[in-house]
């Protein structure tokens, strides 16, 4: 009777596992996507400054906001993405002395990835108190509200916190012997 509770368990750790999987990679997609467009924001704002300040004399005026705007929101987003591909920056040193470890090496990985989760739970607080605070502050050139550009850190932070989770479900579902595809 134990082992045909434990299984259902399993399974069910398993079903979870997969709706938070296929949830996150919804929100990843939803991030890929708005990152291209904003690059291709940020590359036609920036042509048509170039164009319109060294060809035609004459700068056009927001442009310079709308390409650093759009490059800080992209920055957050691809950081939120670089967190569920393990693409961000590491000091390998550790974890290649690990090499013949599989146990001790699969706690290193589930300790960075907490490490990233709580920097990342750091910056969606401190960025919802600046979005807080710059709520009546408009920029200079587009008249738009600051906040819109800071409300980026925690939008994008979210999205660290949630893929280090994905990641730590997954590295335990591999370990216990579970598919981490």
């Amino acid at each position: 009777m134990y082992l045909a509770n434990l299984a259902v368990t399993d399974e069910r750790r398993e079903n979870m596992l997969n709706i938070m999987k296929k949830a996150n990679a919804m929100l990843n997609k939803v991030f890929t996507g708005l990152s291209v467009a904003l690059l291709a924001v940020v590359i036609v704002a920036t042509a048509l400054q170039v164009f319109t300040r060294y060809i035609m004399n004459a700068s056009l005026s927001g442009t310079d906001e709308v390409a650093r705007f759009a490059f800080v929101w992209m920055s957050m987003m691809g950081a939120s993405l670089c967190v569920r591909n393990h693409g961000h920056a590491v000091v390998s040193v550790l974890n290649d002395s690990l090499k013949n470890k599989p146990k001790a090496q699969a706690i290193h990985s589930v300790a960075v990835q907490i490490l990233i989760m709580i920097g990342a739970a750091v910056l969606v607080v401190c960025g919802i108190q600046l979005v807080m605070a710059t709520g009546e502050q408009s920029s200079a050139g587009l008249g738009i509200p600051i906040s819109y550009t800071y409300a980026c850190i925690p939008v994008g932070g979210a999205g660290m916190v949630i893929n280090s989770f994905v990641n730590i479900l997954e590295e335990i579902s591999c370990r216990k012997g579970g598919d981490a595809s």
